[in-house]
């Protein structure tokens, strides 16, 4: 391991397995240095003072984090699964608990997105039928199936066109690029309501930190209770 130390700058100790990295960690703290800088001044100052660092060799401690293998990894129930089939092994990550969860919270937020439909969605909306269970299952399997196939857009996965289509997928037409079920799965709950304000809003933090909304945020009525941010 090699540490900078203030002795002669001209002069660099290291022992012969440390070369390597040391020289990785000079490069490394003199790009930091170089990039960090606003004029020719700051970068004339930052070269000087990656050529002062000089390095030797010290005992390196690493920090050692506690693990506990009590719960750790699947169960030991599985070595009694040899002759199980895939959707078995499927259940365990993705038990009828978690189905369950992801079905309430769908067809939550789709009651969430009706009510603040406009008119333009509302024929998009009114495609929607509480989803259940069995629907969930089949929808997580289609997703990993279209994963398999790889195709430019969602609606083409439903294409009854000869030249496209995939058998698997049924050749169910669909008229919307973004199909309404790939559209309801969602986890945030509303806003609370204020005292001044009846439905406040948020800026949602996805939005606020790409480059497509770096000037103009978008303000959305969902939140994340657990991280309490805005999402859209």
């Amino acid at each position: 391991m090699a540490t900078c130390t203030t002795n002669d700058p001209h002069e660099i100790q290291m022992d012969r397995e440390s070369e390597g990295d040391s020289t990785m960690e000079i490069d490394a703290v003199y790009s930091s240095d170089v990039d960090s800088s606003e004029s020719d001044d700051e970068i004339g100052s930052s070269k000087q003072q990656s050529t002062d660092r000089i390095w030797k060799k010290t005992a390196f401690k690493p920090h050692l984090f506690s693990f506990d293998e009590t719960n750790a990894g699947l169960s030991s129930n599985i070595d009694a699964m040899k002759d199980a089939t895939p959707l078995e092994f499927f259940q365990l990550l993705f038990n009828e608990t978690i189905i369950d969860l992801i079905v309430e919270e769908t067809n939550k937020y789709q009651a969430f997105s009706n009510n603040d439909a406009t008119s333009s969605a509302s024929s998009h909306q009114a495609k929607w039928t509480e989803t259940n269970r069995s629907e969930i299952y089949t929808f997580l399997a289609t997703i990993m199936l279209m994963s398999v196939i790889k195709k430019n857009k969602i609606l083409n996965y439903w294409s009854t066109d000869p030249m496209i289509i995939t058998p698997m997928f049924g050749g169910r037409p669909i008229t919307s690029d973004n199909p309404v079920r790939l559209t309801g799965r969602h986890f945030p709950s509303l806003v609370p309501a204020t005292a001044t304000q009846e439905s406040p809003q948020r800026d949602c933090i996805v939005c606020s930190r790409t480059s497509r909304h770096e000037k103009k945020r978008t303000k959305t009525r969902y939140q994340c209770d657990i991280c309490d941010v805005g999402l859209v």
